[in-house]
């Protein structure tokens, strides 16, 4: 306990001295509009060549599913009635990723520009998220290396199948990384900061909202609250706090918790809160472990890791198998030693990231039963990973 309060003590003070986003974004404003930039274009390049209907096979599953939650609620105001077929039930699905793109289907009435409007938030998303990322690896190199945050940031998104398959079509990992990273950057800066937060209030709301929509996006976003307990927790420690505001800090998340549950209760309790629980029943558990060990977690660091394996491991969703040949077996090894490095690094930052590290490590016991989409779900998390296996080396 004293090992946490002493971790929590100089975290905070490493939040403190930490340069603000504002002045990272103006002292690295070459970097970032020439990286930035490169990605922009190669982005613009990769979805306006091809023609519309290149994309059409790939919008399937999921974001299928998402379009027809904004289809739904365009022409009937509510996406609750979206429905796979006339006669089915509607869909327990998570609306909002269809939501946030629901304005483009308003402004036209042609699919193919509906989707180049999409394809083109998508590429906002992924600016506006590569410079987050670049800013948070930054807390971890010293400043003559910024600039090369930055281009590894954009470089990894561009190298990566997972990011640039968000680019094409409208899933939910690029907006859900967009208003997360957004969060824990307003939490930083606010509840580390030295003014009080009575004149934060704007600063407040906003991240009140991000976190409203982030929750619609993917029902992990709660963990959000751990990032922000841990730095308030210490902003107070020795304080006398007045009553009224302990109480406020307690109440109205609940309340906002309690109303965001009810608003997306029917895809929660219809979908999303049995399939964790039944792939922890049924699930492989070495081969869960070897998956988030061996293949997930470096596949935030090499980007297209798990193209590297020569037998498909996740081919089964609940008995993932590796090092089913000799090749395997190499590369699942070095991606148990990628992620060995990314936890030591960790440990050698406890001191500095403590609440960055509750931050992942809370969701990881959900996101690695996930099996098949463990490695896409810590996207979100990857400018953390990014800065552990650098601290790591």
């Amino acid at each position: 306990m004293k090992g946490n309060s002493s971790a929590l003590a100089s975290s905070f003070e490493f939040h403190k001295r930490l340069e603000p986003f504002s002045s990272f974004v103006a002292r690295e404003k070459l970097p970032l509009a020439f990286f930035g930039g490169t990605f922009t274009l190669i982005m613009l390049a990769a979805l306006f060549i091809p023609d519309a209907s290149f994309f059409y096979s790939r919008v399937e599953t999921d974001q299928l599913l998402y379009l027809l939650k904004a289809k739904a609620f365009v022409e009937t105001g509510s996406a609750a009635t979206a429905r796979s077929a006339i006669n089915s039930n509607p869909l327990p699905y998570a609306a909002m990723p269809g939501l946030i793109r629901s304005p483009f289907m308003m402004l036209f009435n042609e699919f193919d520009y509906q989707l180049r409007g999409m394809q083109l938030m998508n590429v906002a998303f992924g600016i506006l998220v590569g410079t987050m990322s670049a800013y948070i690896l930054s807390w971890s190199l010293p400043e003559r290396l910024h600039r090369w945050a930055v281009a590894f940031a954009f470089g990894f998104m561009i190298c990566s199948p997972d990011w640039l398959t968000n680019m094409f079509v409208p899933m939910a990992d690029l907006p859900y990384a967009t208003f997360t990273l957004a969060c824990v950057l307003i939490a930083a800066s606010v509840f580390a900061g030295e003014k009080p937060l009575s004149s934060r209030i704007p600063l407040l709301v906003t991240w009140v909202v991000l976190f409203g929509i982030a929750f619609g996006l993917r029902y992990t976003a709660p963990v959000l609250f751990i990032y922000a307990a841990a730095l308030l927790r210490q902003r107070w420690r020795g304080r006398t706090v007045p009553r009224w505001l302990l109480v406020a800090m307690v109440v109205i998340p609940v309340i906002l918790l309690a109303g965001l549950i009810a608003l997306n209760s029917t895809a929660i309790f219809g979908r999303y809160l049995r399939e964790p629980v039944s792939f922890f029943f049924v699930s492989d558990k070495k081969g869960m472990i070897l998956n988030l060990i061996g293949a997930s977690v470096p596949a935030q660091i090499v980007p297209g890791f798990l193209l590297g394996f020569q037998v498909r491991p996740l081919s089964s969703k609940m008995d993932p198998v590796f090092a089913t040949t000799p090749r395997d077996a190499v590369w699942v090894a070095f991606g148990v030693i990628v992620t060995a490095i990314v936890v030591y690094g960790a440990v050698k930052a406890w001191r500095r990231q403590l609440p960055e590290i509750l931050y992942v490590l809370a969701p990881l016991p959900v996101l690695a039963l996930m099996i098949p989409s463990t490695a896409r779900y810590l996207m979100s998390y990857e400018p953390f990973i990014w800065a552990w296996f650098v601290v790591g080396l």
